[in-house]
Formats: C-alpha cells, structure tokens, sequence
C-alpha cells in the first residue's frame, strides 16, 4: 500500500525518500538540492548512510546554500549571508565525505569542531554529491568540480546552448 499526499504538503526529504526507496527498486533517489549550511552536517550524515544502506546504494546527494533564504535561514535565526552559508557549505561536505570513509576522522574548522570518531556504518557504496547552484555563479561551479555532478539552476530554457558555458566551466576547474 501507498500512501498519497499533495506535494505543497511540507514533508521531510529524507522520510519521503525512504518510502520511495521501500516502494521501488531500480531508480536512483535524491533531493534536488539539500541546504546543507542549515543541517547538521553529522546528522545528515547519518541519514544519508541510512537511506543509501537501506536503498541498496541508490542515493545521490544534491546539496547547495539553499533558498530562499528568507524561509531557510531568517526565520530560524540562521546565518543569511551567502559567502558564510558557502563556508558551512564547504565545511559540511568535509566533514560528509570524511564521517562516510568508515576511517577515524576529526575535523575543525571555523564553524564545526568534531572530535575524532569512526562514523559506522559506512555506506555500502560511495554516494555521489552533485552540487547546485545558479549560473552565472561561478563558486558554486567551482565546488561542483571537486564532486560527482552538478545541478545548474538556469534562469533560461534548458538548451544544449545553454549547458555549454556550464560544461565548459565545470571541466575547466
């Protein structure tokens, strides 16, 4: 049995995705863009692990700085201002990566301190980040080229025309 609910209905992406997961086999899952400066990069950790063990390795991981920041950020009285958002952002995907590697790892950095720890489970298989972000925006872009993918939110038709500029860039870094 399936459950039904309006998509303007709020739901947490990570409960969503494990009843999709429960529901499917084959497809790949993932959100479009996880705000990850306003997660708890530990936690996040732990639900993607989840999901990607329980999914069979079908997670992909699509973080960003989130938007808007008015709804995201202001409301929760958290940090607004994008080259500190890109900071945890760049701090977050750090402590992502080296919790996942199943390896003893510790991290400080200006915003997050963790003490050394081996992060179990690790996932049963490497899950791939793609990073989003609006182009012409070149930081996000730049951050996407150390990943797996990248998600180019474009103010314009989705063209080969259009991609082009975001290839290039990508590859160029």
């Amino acid at each position: 049995m399936f459950c039904e609910f309006d998509l303007n209905d709020h739901v947490d992406p990570w409960v969503a995705l494990t009843a999709v997961a429960a529901a499917t086999e084959n497809i790949l899952l993932g959100p479009l863009v996880t705000p990850l400066p306003r997660r708890r990069p530990w936690e996040l950790a732990r639900q993607t692990v989840s999901l990607q063990n329980f999914s069979g390795g079908r997670l992909i991981l699509g973080v960003g700085l989130g938007e808007p920041t008015e709804w995201d950020f202001r409301h929760f009285g958290l940090e607004t201002d994008p080259v500190i958002r890109g900071e945890h952002l760049d701090e977050g995907l750090a402590i992502l990566t080296g919790l996942w590697s199943g390896e003893k790892f510790g991290f400080a950095g200006e915003h997050y301190t963790l003490e050394p720890m081996t992060f179990l489970p690790k996932p049963v298989s490497p899950i791939p980040i793609w990073v989003g972000g609006s182009w012409p925006n070149r930081r996000p872009f730049r951050r996407a080229a150390h990943y797996d993918g990248v998600m180019p939110m474009l103010n314009a038709d989705l063209s080969v025309e259009t991609l082009e500029p975001v290839v290039e860039f990508v590859a160029s870094h």
